[in-house]
């Protein structure tokens, strides 16, 4: 009797457990399938909060570096529709006490999302300090700083000049051959098809590939990216350490008019400038048409004639000079000699008988 009220209680709690196994199971499906059961979608953050990193120049290991005047461009996230105001801040001091605004801002769009480019301002040219991007959501009253740091390498903005220049590939003319060099253009005009020295500073940091562009306006993003770069013929087209270059480039023929000569890094998209940009207004003129200049005519050597004797002094001849003397002699001689015949012809004349005689 105690066994089998042993094994009955043993088989009442196994069947308890099968129950209790069999109804969790059953409402973790129900539940599974419930609406109102589904897990809670995770948590964005603050939606206030504003991100930003700086997209151009490209950082590397969170530093951005380019000289004043350099073209950045900035892209982030924050409340949709909010106006943010944008400025800078050093890095010692961060956005939240050091923000100093560049008179620039931005809507943000229908995401949250924003872009904005902007030359860095002449206010922060200490050589060597390092800045974060900063901006303002002055709806929210919230603000955030860039990931990375741009950093200022030179206190100077890009800048270039300008000169026209010969073939410097021609090859050098044989003596006497006419020069057919057209004359040089007044000064900002340039000849089509002609050649231009070029020559940069402030293209930092060092070892930044420069492009040569012509274009009808003055650079935006959109002719940037579409302008043909112009071919260097001579020079090194990649700046140095000091963000200096010196390139010739020829000009494209069949184009006149009034042009833009730029000098720009590579990178830069439809949306934005390239980093660096320094540019110079010209005018692109048809060349005339040399006039071949005659090379002058070598003088006539002087004609030796080469004697078997030796060489008779310069100036009238010796038997010039003889015949000369010999006349004169026998001028002195005939005139002695009519002298004496006209003394001895009186003589007889007065002679005793003389009268006498002739008659």
């Amino acid at each position: 009797m105690t066994v089998r009220l042993a094994g009955s209680t043993r088989c009442r709690r196994a069947l308890s457990g099968l129950a209790l196994a069999t109804g969790l199971a059953l409402a973790l499906a129900l539940g599974a399938l419930a609406p109102s059961a589904q897990a809670a979608p995770a948590t964005m953050g603050d939606p206030n909060a504003v991100s930003l990193d700086i997209t151009q120049p490209s950082p590397n290991n969170g530093i951005a570096e380019g000289p004043v005047g350099a073209n950045l461009q900035v892209q982030g996230n924050a409340t949709a529709g909010d106006t943010l105001l944008i400025g800078i801040a050093l890095r010692t001091a961060g956005c939240d006490t050091g923000f100093q605004p560049i008179n620039l801002s931005v809507t943000t769009q229908n995401d949250g999302s924003f872009s904005v480019a902007f030359a860095w301002p002449q206010l922060a040219n200490n050589v060597g300090d390092r800045y974060f991007v900063c901006a303002q959501d002055m709806t929210a009253s919230s603000s955030g700083s860039s990931q990375s740091l741009f950093q200022v390498d030179s206190a100077g903005a890009p800048a270039i000049s300008v000169t026209e220049v010969s073939d410097p590939n021609a090859a050098t003319p044989g003596a006497g051959t006419p020069t057919v060099t057209p004359p040089n253009p007044p000064d900002g005009t340039y000849y089509a098809g002609g050649f231009i020295e070029v020559k940069g500073q402030n293209f930092t940091p060092g070892g930044t590939t420069i492009q040569i562009l012509v274009t009808p306006t003055q650079l935006t993003s959109g002719t940037a990216a579409s302008a043909p770069a112009l071919q260097i013929v001579k020079g090194n087209n990649v700046s140095s350490h000091s963000g200096a270059f010196d390139v010739i480039a020829q000009l494209p023929t069949g184009q006149t008019g009034q042009f833009y000569i730029s000098a720009t890094s590579q990178d830069g998209t439809d949306s934005a400038l390239p980093t660096l940009v320094g540019s110079q207004s010209a005018k692109v003129a048809v060349a005339p048409t040399p006039t071949p200049s005659p090379s002058p005519s070598p003088s006539p050597a002087p004609t030796v004639t080469v004697g078997t004797g030796p060489q008779q002094p310069s100036g009238p001849g010796t038997g010039n000079i003889i015949g000369a003397i010999a006349l004169g002699l026998f001028s002195a001689i005939f005139f002695i000699l009519g002298v004496a015949m006209l003394i001895s012809a009186s003589g007889m004349n007065d002679a005793p008988g003389g009268r006498a005689q002739l008659r």
